[in-house]
């Protein structure tokens, strides 16, 4: 029967061997290649996290603004409620609420 290799799978931090068959010149164009390559890639993911930034900038911009308006809600409520009770505490009757 026909048997054949599995195939290898080649990773992505792997590089392939280059030909022993290769003279210079072709050694030196595929570098230059796959240097160019990698300067491209490198450009387009500098541009996607840029962007990414960007919007991780504007989230948290947003979200430290819905807490500050958080903050002041809860502060103008609260700030309401100490009168409230600093009036009861005045009139007679509610003492007896107030430190029992």
């Amino acid at each position: 029967p026909f048997q054949t290799a599995p195939p290898t799978l080649l990773l992505t931090n792997q590089t392939a061997h280059p030909n022993p068959c290769l003279t210079n010149k072709e050694k030196c164009k595929r570098y230059r290649d796959t240097k160019k390559a990698k300067a491209v890639h490198l450009v387009v993911e500098l541009g996607e996290e840029l962007e990414r930034n960007q919007r991780l900038e504007r989230r948290a911009r947003e979200m430290e603004e819905r807490v500050a308006r958080w903050k002041e809600m809860i502060s103008r409520e609260w700030q309401g409620t100490e009168k409230s009770v600093s009036d009861w505490s005045g009139k007679e009757g509610c003492g007896c609420l107030i430190g029992k």
